[in-house]
């Protein structure tokens, strides 16, 4: 029983930190420099993430073979196991067939695999392709624009444009334009760049994947390559209230009283509140769904194995606050994961994974919550509080709760 109360707290204080505090930390737009190897789970990333789903792939090395972690956001259909085998068996073939770059684009299963991407994605590409098309006809005198339809009419000639031109032509044009982009660039033009980036994406990704697939050094580790796929995981877990939660850190009725107020009066913390619970009934307890994230997914699995080489997780978007400190638990736990870019958000229906180490569990989980802690504590004194400067000077969970509370009383 006191394994679910503690639980229920957990996420409590995950759904609070997410209601009042969405971005817990500025965006993270650092990247790190990456291997070949670890370029090839990210290129893999961005044909894997169908429609609005999410991917993240981790790829294992060994002398001879490497493992693929696959792991995204919605369960395994027939037709995403027959493209990832599809994948799968053109980097095996392509690894063990061609001894020389130049031989490969001419190669009918190359040709094959391109198509089955831009199928796959048709969706999304098709609305990827209706925005840039958008951004041509509403800006259709401005230079960049002109010299774009130029270069278009000269790569197609007198032939039609088909469906799987625009993307190559993209990837060549933005290649040439990509470092015209200065400050002073117009946001007109920075938002026709990332249009036009996001539909060459689909084929800069496979033309690395498959330069990465003749390169000597990895023919033999990928001709034999083993695939696994994760599957989706979720629950739903039993929340304490918001108000008890917030009564964790305010024990006092009038000081409690002006928190939830100052929270209802600012309108972006009254629309979180309303997006997860019932603001008529902040102090009833909650069901919520909850997902373990991708990349803690194939996380978990590395944990679970002990293996602590290093490896690049990439994933298809940007890594969320608490996935990004439950990785960083784990690297202080030896563990190389390398990541890149966070926008830090908070999200309530986040879930702890589960690893077979309770003791790492455990110590994840307090570590994740002395975070949360912090992210409410801050956001208590800048309401009712005297301020940043008080919270600055408190070290320790126990003491910063207890600094608090002396505020409050002065405060009340």
């Amino acid at each position: 029983m006191a394994n679910k109360k503690i639980l229920r707290d957990f996420y409590g204080e995950v759904c609070v930190a997410g209601s009042i505090k969405y971005f817990a930390e500025e965006k993270s737009e650092e990247r790190p420099h990456l291997s070949k190897d670890e370029m090839f789970s990210y290129n893999l990333t961005t044909i894997l993430a169908r429609d609005k789903e999410v991917a993240a792939v981790g790829v294992r090395l060994y002398s001879d073979k490497c493992i693929v972690y696959i792991s995204k956001n919605s369960i395994w259909k027939s037709k995403d196991i027959e493209y990832i085998n599809k994948i799968k068996e053109f980097i095996k073939n392509i690894s063990k067939d061609v001894s020389k770059l130049d031989e490969v684009w001419e190669r009918k299963d190359v040709i094959n695999l391109f198509e089955s991407i831009i199928e796959y994605y048709s969706a999304k590409y098709e609305t990827r392709v209706e925005k840039l098309i958008k951004n041509v006809n509403d800006e259709s005198n401005e230079e960049y624009i002109l010299s774009f339809k130029k270069s278009v009419s000269i790569k197609v000639g007198n032939n039609s444009l088909n469906y799987y031109h625009l993307p190559i032509i993209c990837s060549t044009y933005y290649e040439k334009i990509k470092n015209t982009a200065t400050q002073e660039a117009t946001a007109k033009y920075l938002r026709f760049l990332r249009h036009l980036k996001k539909v060459r994406s689909y084929y800069t990704a496979f033309v690395n994947i498959t330069v990465f697939a003749c390169n000597n050094d990895y023919k033999e580790i990928f001709s034999n390559m083993d695939v696994q796929k994760l599957d989706p995981i979720k629950t739903t877990q039993r929340i304490t209230s918001w108000k008890k939660i917030i009564q964790m850190f305010i024990p006092y009725k009038k000081g409690y009283e002006m928190f939830e107020k100052g929270c209802l009066d600012d309108f972006i913390i009254q629309k979180r509140l309303k997006e997860i619970y019932d603001v008529s009934q902040l102090d009833k307890k909650i069901n919520q769904n909850i997902y373990l994230h991708i990349e803690l997914n194939i996380l978990t699995k590395i944990v679970n194995e002990k293996y602590k080489g290093r490896m690049f997780i990439a994933v298809s978007k940007k890594y969320c606050y608490l996935c990004n400190q439950y990785i960083k638990f784990a690297q202080n736990k030896g563990y190389k994961i390398v990541t890149s870019e966070t926008h830090n958000k908070i999200y309530h229906k986040w879930m702890l994974p589960k690893p077979r180490d309770t003791t790492f569990g455990k110590d994840a989980q307090t570590y994740i919550k002395a975070n949360l802690d912090r992210i409410i504590n801050k956001k208590v004194v800048e309401y009712i509080g005297e301020g940043e400067k008080t919270y600055s000077k408190t070290i320790t969970d126990g003491k910063m709760i207890k600094s608090l509370h002396e505020i409050i009383k002065k405060k009340i």
